[in-house]
Protein backbone atom coordinates (compact mmCIF):
# COMPACT_ATOMS: atom_id res chain seq x y z
CA UNK A 1 0.00 0.00 0.00
CA UNK A 2 1.92 3.52 -1.39
CA UNK A 3 0.34 5.68 1.98
CA UNK A 4 2.91 7.97 2.35
CA UNK A 5 2.19 11.73 1.64
CA UNK A 6 0.91 14.56 3.02
CA UNK A 7 -0.99 18.17 2.34
CA UNK A 8 -0.88 21.68 2.01
CA UNK A 9 -3.76 24.07 2.39
CA UNK A 10 -3.89 27.76 1.67
CA UNK A 11 -4.24 30.34 -0.80
CA UNK A 12 -1.38 29.02 -3.42
CA UNK A 13 0.92 32.10 -2.74
CA UNK A 14 0.69 32.33 0.94
CA UNK A 15 2.42 28.40 1.00
CA UNK A 16 5.74 28.62 1.19
CA UNK A 17 8.20 28.12 -1.09
CA UNK A 18 9.46 24.72 -1.91
CA UNK A 19 6.75 23.18 -0.04
CA UNK A 20 4.28 21.87 -2.71
CA UNK A 21 7.19 21.01 -4.69
CA UNK A 22 7.85 18.39 -1.64
CA UNK A 23 4.65 17.49 -0.91
CA UNK A 24 4.88 16.48 -5.16
CA UNK A 25 7.86 14.57 -4.29
CA UNK A 26 6.69 12.94 -1.76
CA UNK A 27 3.38 11.80 -2.72
CA UNK A 28 4.08 11.37 -6.22
CA UNK A 29 7.40 10.88 -7.44
CA UNK A 30 8.01 8.49 -4.38
CA UNK A 31 4.47 6.78 -5.22
CA UNK A 32 5.69 6.08 -9.23
CA UNK A 33 9.53 4.69 -7.73
CA UNK A 34 7.87 2.35 -5.14
CA UNK A 35 5.87 1.20 -7.60
CA UNK A 36 8.32 0.56 -10.67
CA UNK A 37 10.51 -1.17 -8.05
CA UNK A 38 7.87 -3.73 -7.32
CA UNK A 39 6.42 -4.35 -10.23
CA UNK A 40 9.17 -6.63 -12.24
CA UNK A 41 9.17 -9.18 -8.77
CA UNK A 42 5.58 -9.05 -8.98
CA UNK A 43 5.14 -9.82 -12.58
CA UNK A 44 8.10 -12.92 -12.29
CA UNK A 45 5.54 -14.50 -9.83
CA UNK A 46 2.52 -13.95 -11.60
CA UNK A 47 0.89 -12.25 -8.73
CA UNK A 48 0.95 -9.03 -6.75
CA UNK A 49 -1.36 -6.23 -5.75
CA UNK A 50 -0.56 -2.55 -5.14
CA UNK A 51 -3.19 0.01 -3.43
CA UNK A 52 -2.29 3.65 -4.17
CA UNK A 53 -3.83 6.36 -1.76
CA UNK A 54 -5.30 8.86 -3.52
CA UNK A 55 -8.31 10.84 -1.84
CA UNK A 56 -11.78 12.03 -2.94
CA UNK A 57 -10.05 15.39 -3.97
CA UNK A 58 -9.04 13.54 -6.67
CA UNK A 59 -12.58 13.97 -8.19
CA UNK A 60 -12.24 17.85 -8.59
CA UNK A 61 -10.57 20.86 -8.43
CA UNK A 62 -10.44 22.39 -5.33
CA UNK A 63 -9.38 25.40 -4.21
CA UNK A 64 -7.09 26.43 -1.22
CA UNK A 65 -5.93 22.08 -1.91
CA UNK A 66 -4.62 22.82 -5.81
CA UNK A 67 -1.14 21.18 -5.67
CA UNK A 68 -2.82 18.31 -2.72
CA UNK A 69 -5.91 17.89 -5.38
CA UNK A 70 -4.46 17.39 -8.57
CA UNK A 71 -1.65 15.04 -7.11
CA UNK A 72 -4.39 12.98 -6.25
CA UNK A 73 -6.17 13.31 -9.72
CA UNK A 74 -2.46 12.12 -10.58
CA UNK A 75 -1.98 9.21 -7.88
CA UNK A 76 -6.25 8.16 -9.47
CA UNK A 77 -5.53 8.59 -13.10
CA UNK A 78 -1.74 6.43 -12.15
CA UNK A 79 -3.58 3.64 -10.45
CA UNK A 80 -6.40 3.39 -13.27
CA UNK A 81 -3.59 3.44 -16.05
CA UNK A 82 -1.82 0.38 -14.23
CA UNK A 83 -4.28 -1.33 -13.83
CA UNK A 84 -5.76 -1.49 -17.49
CA UNK A 85 -1.43 -2.24 -18.52
CA UNK A 86 -1.66 -5.24 -15.70
CA UNK A 87 -4.61 -7.02 -16.42
CA UNK A 88 -4.48 -10.32 -17.46
CA UNK A 89 -1.15 -10.70 -16.14
CA UNK A 90 -1.67 -11.23 -12.85
CA UNK A 91 -1.11 -7.51 -10.65
CA UNK A 92 -3.80 -6.15 -9.46
CA UNK A 93 -3.80 -2.53 -8.84
CA UNK A 94 -6.50 -0.38 -6.99
CA UNK A 95 -6.85 3.26 -6.14
CA UNK A 96 -7.75 3.72 -2.57
CA UNK A 97 -10.03 7.25 -2.26
CA UNK A 98 -10.97 8.17 1.36
CA UNK A 99 -12.04 11.72 2.15
CA UNK A 100 -10.93 12.90 6.05
CA UNK A 101 -9.46 10.25 7.62
CA UNK A 102 -8.28 10.15 11.74
CA UNK A 103 -4.74 9.65 11.05
CA UNK A 104 -1.56 12.20 11.56
CA UNK A 105 -2.41 14.09 7.93
CA UNK A 106 -3.95 16.55 9.79
CA UNK A 107 -1.40 17.30 12.33
CA UNK A 108 0.23 18.83 9.05
CA UNK A 109 -2.03 20.09 7.51
CA UNK A 110 -4.76 21.16 10.32
CA UNK A 111 -8.28 20.10 10.71
CA UNK A 112 -9.27 23.00 8.68
CA UNK A 113 -8.41 21.18 5.77
CA UNK A 114 -11.16 18.41 6.18
CA UNK A 115 -14.69 18.82 4.38
CA UNK A 116 -17.03 16.05 5.48
CA UNK A 117 -16.92 13.65 8.56
CA UNK A 118 -14.50 11.81 9.43
CA UNK A 119 -13.79 8.43 9.48
CA UNK A 120 -11.33 5.74 11.08
CA UNK A 121 -8.10 4.99 9.80
CA UNK A 122 -8.83 1.18 10.36
CA UNK A 123 -12.19 1.55 8.13
CA UNK A 124 -10.36 2.82 5.42
CA UNK A 125 -7.66 0.62 5.47
CA UNK A 126 -9.97 -2.21 5.55
CA UNK A 127 -11.69 -0.74 2.24
CA UNK A 128 -8.05 -1.13 -0.21
CA UNK A 129 -8.21 -5.19 0.23
CA UNK A 130 -11.82 -5.53 -0.21
CA UNK A 131 -11.79 -3.93 -3.51
CA UNK A 132 -8.83 -6.19 -4.65
CA UNK A 133 -11.06 -9.06 -4.13
CA UNK A 134 -13.76 -7.50 -5.67
CA UNK A 135 -11.55 -6.75 -8.89
CA UNK A 136 -12.72 -2.75 -8.64
CA UNK A 137 -10.51 -0.54 -10.18
CA UNK A 138 -10.90 2.35 -7.65
CA UNK A 139 -13.17 2.77 -4.17
CA UNK A 140 -14.28 5.58 -2.05
CA UNK A 141 -15.08 4.79 1.35
CA UNK A 142 -17.42 5.97 3.52
CA UNK A 143 -21.67 6.41 1.56
CA UNK A 144 -21.12 10.39 1.88
CA UNK A 145 -17.91 10.58 0.36
CA UNK A 146 -19.14 8.13 -1.90
CA UNK A 147 -21.58 10.29 -2.81
CA UNK A 148 -19.76 13.14 -3.20
CA UNK A 149 -17.08 11.51 -5.64
CA UNK A 150 -19.58 10.32 -8.27
CA UNK A 151 -21.98 12.92 -8.50
CA UNK A 152 -19.30 16.02 -8.53
CA UNK A 153 -17.62 15.10 -11.60
CA UNK A 154 -20.87 14.39 -13.51
CA UNK A 155 -21.26 18.58 -13.14
CA UNK A 156 -19.68 21.40 -14.82
CA UNK A 157 -16.27 22.19 -13.64
CA UNK A 158 -16.71 25.74 -13.13
CA UNK A 159 -19.90 25.50 -11.23
CA UNK A 160 -17.73 22.16 -9.24
CA UNK A 161 -14.66 24.32 -8.66
CA UNK A 162 -17.18 27.37 -7.33
CA UNK A 163 -18.61 24.99 -4.53
CA UNK A 164 -15.36 23.52 -3.90
CA UNK A 165 -14.18 27.11 -3.50
CA UNK A 166 -17.52 28.02 -1.54
CA UNK A 167 -17.06 25.20 0.68
CA UNK A 168 -13.61 25.43 1.50
CA UNK A 169 -14.36 29.38 2.19
CA UNK A 170 -12.51 29.36 5.87
CA UNK A 171 -9.61 27.65 4.96
CA UNK A 172 -7.33 30.72 3.63
CA UNK A 173 -8.63 32.57 6.97
CA UNK A 174 -7.92 30.28 9.44
CA UNK A 175 -4.63 29.84 11.22
CA UNK A 176 -2.07 26.92 10.42
CA UNK A 177 -0.65 24.61 12.13
CA UNK A 178 3.39 24.88 12.16
CA UNK A 179 5.21 24.10 9.59
CA UNK A 180 8.42 22.66 9.11
CA UNK A 181 11.40 24.73 8.44
CA UNK A 182 12.97 24.43 5.00
CA UNK A 183 13.72 21.00 2.57
CA UNK A 184 14.88 18.72 5.03
CA UNK A 185 12.23 19.38 7.65
CA UNK A 186 9.57 18.73 5.25
CA UNK A 187 10.86 15.63 3.53
CA UNK A 188 11.38 14.40 7.16
CA UNK A 189 7.48 15.16 7.55
CA UNK A 190 4.60 11.82 7.51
Amino acid sequence: MNNAGFGTAGRFEEIPDGRDEDQLMVNLVALVGLTRALMPGMLARGQGAVINVASTAAFQPSPYFATYAAGKTFVLNFSLALRSEYRGRGVKVVALCPGPTRTEFFDVVGERAAVGRFMTAEAVVRAGPRALDRDRAYVVPGLGNQVTAHLVPRRPRRMVTAIAKLVARSVPDAPAPPQPVGRRAAQARP
